[in-house]
């Protein structure tokens, strides 16, 4: 009754995302820049965001407040929540306002990078902690824990204490608070932010569960961070100036993030007519010779082992079929034939004959596991 309508409620609050301006949310290197320039260029969007999105973004945000007033009741000061920071200034844009910020309820310009922390922490050793808080799905959680690094999250840290250092010039140092919203365990990264070489560099990565990963000085440094973002925003503005596009940063395909963006479909229209006018011939230099020959060598040993692969299914099947069985079960393993039917299409049928030119095929699918050991019950 309440589950149908709950996303629908969400979505009469919906708003555009408004006009692109340089923020340091948006600073990391994984942000896409053609997103970028297609957002400063005004394109209109493939599709809106979609209502459960909204509801996803807005958990978010409450989880931040939650991990604040838990931080609260510890012996840490927590202090300076959504607190306004100019990060530094952006030569290369005008000194006109060009949005309106709801925080600060002002105008700001856009010639300046313009942000606001989440909050900061004091220890009881007066040392200060600038915290930046993120809550996201199980399966990025795993990824970060398992040792990809959020590298957009660290440069959204550096920029705001850029910001913080004109102000309080001995704050060097970040805690990146990652919380996984289906679980509710955490990761933090102790960040230390080298002002004068524009480095940063994880000192410590520690999760929920107690486990920690200690740095030798460090586990990860990040080059030329806050430079980086402000090259990549002058480029969107020179690319906004001549109403030009970057070159795609993603191959053709890729689902993540090319699928769930919201200019997918116009920045890949058009691509196949873009590959056919493209030279029939070229050199590749010679640098690519090496890895042309692995690829060939790894290609040959794949094809090796699936046909090996194939040999000992088809074995497998037939032994199973003198059984007369779909199931069989040998030492620690149960070995399973089931049938699944796939369905080819001719692409080049015409759209009215589509159906028609539609086959449907059957094959065996063979599953081998080996179950987990069962607990006995206490008596």
């Amino acid at each position: 009754m309440l589950a149908e309508i709950m996303h629908k409620i969400i979505g009469f609050e919906k708003e555009d995302a408004g006009p692109y301006y340089p923020r340091p949310s948006i600073a990391g290197p994984e942000r896409c820049i053609r997103q970028m320039t297609y957002w400063g260029n005004g394109t209109p969007q493939d599709k809106l965001i979609a209502d459960r999105a909204i509801s996803v973004m807005d958990d978010s945000r409450w989880q931040e407040e939650l991990s604040a007033d838990t931080l609260r009741k510890s012996v840490y000061k927590v202090h300076s929540e959504q607190m306004p920071i100019d990060c530094l200034r952006l030569d290369f844009l005008k000194k006109i306002p060009t949005h309106y910020c709801k925080i600060c309820e002002k105008e700001s310009w856009g010639d300046v990078l313009h942000g606001h922390i989440d909050w900061m922490i004091k220890d009881i050793l007066d040392n200060e902690y600038l915290i930046e808080h993120k809550a996201i799905n199980h399966f990025a959680f795993i990824r970060y824990w398992n040792g990809e690094m959020p590298l957009d999250y660290f440069a959204q840290c550096c920029l705001y204490l850029t910001g913080i250092q004109r102000v309080l010039n001995d704050i060097d140092r970040a805690i990146l608070l990652v919380k996984n919203k289906n679980t509710s365990q955490f990761i933090d990264y102790k960040l230390f932010y080298e002002h004068e070489n524009d480095n940063v560099h994880v000192e410590e990565i520690c999760h929920s569960n107690g486990e920690k990963k200690i740095g030798n000085p460090y586990l990860f440094t990040m080059e030329k961070v806050v430079g980086n973002a402000v090259d990549k925003f002058a480029l969107v503005h020179r690319f906004t100036e001549s109403k030009t596009l970057p070159e795609r940063p993603f191959q053709y395909g890729t689902k993540w993030p090319c699928g769930y963006c919201n200019y997918g479909d116009t920045c890949w229209e058009g691509y196949q007519e873009e590959f056919e006018a493209r030279l029939d011939e070229g050199t590749l230099p010679e640098e690519y010779l090496d890895a042309c020959r692995y690829y060939l060598e790894l290609n040959g040993h794949i094809s090796a082992m699936q046909e090996e692969k194939d040999e000992i299914r088809d074995k497998i099947i037939e032994a199973i079929k003198i059984q007369n069985a779909k199931k069989a079960r040998i030492g620690e393993y149960v070995v399973t034939v089931r049938l699944q039917e796939f369905k080819s299409l001719d692409q080049d049928a015409p759209e009215v004959l589509r159906k028609q030119c539609t086959k449907t095929s059957t094959k065996e699918i063979l599953t081998i596991r080996k179950p987990k050991p069962k607990m006995m019950k206490g008596r």
